[in-house]
């Protein structure tokens, strides 16, 4: 027996899985992660490579600066989208729990975000983050 078929859009027309880029608050808190997640659709997949690495590495010796740097010097690029930009996953979910946290995990997939959707609202104290 194969598993449901993946929904990719719902009732009104949007497409379900999209990759928009970060909110500023995903940027400043966890910068590799939210690179990652833009650029390969995956929250950890891409961490370790360009701007996400050195925002990674400037998180880990500073504390902060890696979040500045993702704010000022990082920009999304659609071209820059590796696979299908249309489509976001969580491969590792152990991983990412322990490098985004659970509930920011959870809001990624659900929402395309860690902290907080496009228009402001707080993804992960709603749905299944909560």
């Amino acid at each position: 027996m194969e598993g449901p078929v993946p929904q990719t859009m719902t009732e009104d027309g949007k497409t379900v899985g999209a990759r928009t880029p970060p909110h500023w608050c995903s940027l400043l808190c966890m910068p590799a992660c939210a690179i990652s997640g833009y650029e390969t659709g995956d929250l950890t997949k891409g961490c370790c490579t360009g701007k996400a690495l050195v925002a990674l590495i400037l998180n880990l010796f500073t504390g902060f600066c890696g979040g500045v740097f993702a704010l000022l010097a990082w920009r999304p690029d659609p071209s820059r989208l590796q696979g299908d930009g249309t489509q976001r996953t969580v491969e590792d979910p152990c991983c990412s729990g322990f490098f985004a946290g659970g509930v920011h995990t959870v809001a990624f997939w659900e929402s395309g975000d860690m902290c907080c959707t496009p228009d402001g609202q707080c993804t992960w104290c709603q749905g299944d983050a909560m």
